[in-house]
């Protein structure tokens, strides 16, 4: 039986990017990813079998003959493993049918091209399967697809589309995928992959000179785990035992950043901290939170049917009906809109909250929640416990997301309004270092307000990063399995 082999990728970063030579598995045993440093820039190659002349015709002929024997859509089998068989059992019917021999690693070749280009997304199938791809640009007809990696940013691929009708045929395919129509009376594409990558994309030549083109922004199959972004530098230790003592203790925290700085990511990380048992709702434009919690909610937003906005349920629904639930932790992928004034009143009324929001620094966030269209007034402003800055570095060729500040939010003078906070960690870019401070107001707050010793506070955190770094040490990234270990801490086993 053919059968694919899924793969946790991890890899080392040479000091000197003109050294880079690395090469891992994206889908095993057949495709792999060759980054290298070449005339001056990085290459990413895309190693897959090759097919000769005569496998090249065989696979050809098979495939149309599926085209004719396959009368629904992939979608309709929910099994990748019921499909996969499906198709081989098609396939066998085809080789008899046609009177082919082939050897077992000549099957195996074709079933992969057959896997690829039926049930996955053509020649990009196997970037969708590299955790280190974040974007995979098509800019037009002959140029080469870039992808960003999360480790070396924009990288030119080997993968060339030289055919305008194949590329019009693949955007076509990814609208369906997608569930959308995309035609030259309607060209743009904007959707979501089963898997939550958004997709955008345009089919005519008319808009695109250079031809039809897609990007697709991709949803990590692994998400994260806390183990990893210490690992990986993205924060401290010290700052994530930190943060994880406040989510225990439903604290209302807000991320902040630039496009792609990873502030979703984060929000995923820090969830991982939520109790076992307790009861979480999640609102989202597009899925993106990946949690094991049992007691969990997930909603996501559902576009109008129309121009009349029938059968719309947006962000703002979705957070005054979470309210009703009566959740222990509401998690909100990224406010921006109106929706901000429901959460924050969700706040008010008991309901700890966690977010993004899309901007650079603290000021400018206060700014634009104070005026239209959001207009908070300050007491409710002043309900947010923490806020998270996070940035996208780039040094030496190389991709870096770093915890640039964890400030807790004080108040904001009314007179002058001057936003007081207290610094609990800050990282300094020139020195690749973080600062941290527990000097901490929210943990007096917590303190005070649980009848718990402020050092015995302080003892607990330190117990906690202890605990994170053992677990870096044994090198326990999976998420679902930090997760279990997390569930185990709080357990006391």
């Amino acid at each position: 039986m053919f059968e694919l082999e899924e793969v946790a990728q991890r890899m080392e970063v040479p000091k000197n990017l003109k050294k880079t030579d690395i090469t891992y598995d994206l889908i095993k045993p057949f495709a792999k990813a060759h980054i290298y440093y070449n005339k001056g820039e990085l290459r990413y190659e895309l190693i897959e079998p090759k097919l000769n002349k005569k496998e090249r015709l065989m696979f050809e002929k098979i495939y149309q003959g599926l085209l004719q024997l396959i009368d629904f859509s992939p979608m309709q089998i929910e099994s990748q493993k019921k499909l996969i068989s499906y198709l081989e059992d098609k396939l066998k019917s085809l080789l008899k049918e046609y009177g082919y021999k082939i050897s077992s690693k000549q099957y195996d070749k074709i079933m992969y091209f057959i896997y690829r280009d039926f049930v996955g997304l053509n020649e990009i199938e196997p970037l969708m399967h590299d955790d280190y791809i974040e974007d995979i640009n098509c800019n037009g007809i002959n140029t080469e697809i870039y992808i960003k990696h999360r480790l070396f940013g924009n990288v030119k691929t080997n993968i060339k589309y030289k055919d305008l009708n194949k590329l019009k045929n693949f955007i076509i395919k990814l609208a369906q995928r997608c569930n959308k129509y995309i035609t030259y009376s309607n060209p743009f594409l904007e959707g979501s992959l089963e898997d939550g990558s958004r997709v955008e994309g345009t089919i005519s030549e008319e808009i695109s000179p250079r031809g039809p083109n897609f990007s697709i922004r991709k949803f990590r199959r692994i998400p994260f785990s806390p183990t990893e972004v210490i690992f990986l530098k993205t924060i401290s230790a010290d700052a994530l035992a930190y943060l994880w003592y406040l989510v225990e203790h439903q604290a209302n925290i807000l991320i902040i950043g630039g496009a792609g700085s990873g502030k979703t990511t984060l929000l995923n990380v820090i969830s991982t901290f939520i109790p076992a048992k307790a009861k979480i709702v999640s609102i989202e434009d597009t899925r993106e939170i990946r949690l094991y919690h049992e007691n969990w909610i997930a909603t996501v937003c559902r576009e109008s049917v129309g121009g009349l906005k029938i059968g719309e349920v947006d962000l703002n629904k979705l957070l005054r009906e979470s309210f009703r639930e009566n959740p222990d932790y509401v998690i909100v992928g990224e406010v921006r809109g109106k929706e901000t004034y429901v959460m924050f009143q969700g706040m008010a009324s008991g309901h700890p909250t966690m977010s993004t929001f899309h901007s650079e620094d603290l000021n400018s966030v206060i700014s634009r929640l104070k005026t239209p269209p959001i207009n908070l007034p300050t007491s409710l402003i002043e309900l947010l416990d923490v806020i998270i800055t996070i940035v996208k570095v780039e040094r030496k060729g190389k991709l870096f997301r770093k915890v640039k500040k964890i400030e807790e939010f004080l108040r904001i003078d009314e007179r002058t309004g001057r936003v007081e906070t207290n610094t609990i960690l800050s990282f300094d870019p020139s020195k690749d270092k973080f600062t941290y401070n527990l000097e901490s107001k929210i943990l007096e707050k917590i303190s005070i307000n649980q009848g718990i010793k402020i050092d015995e506070i302080k003892k607990e955190i330190q117990k906690r990063k202890k605990f994170l770094l053992d677990l870096v040490k044994k090198k326990i990234f999976d998420l679902h399995l930090v997760q279990k270990e997390i569930e185990k801490y709080y357990l006391g086993l």
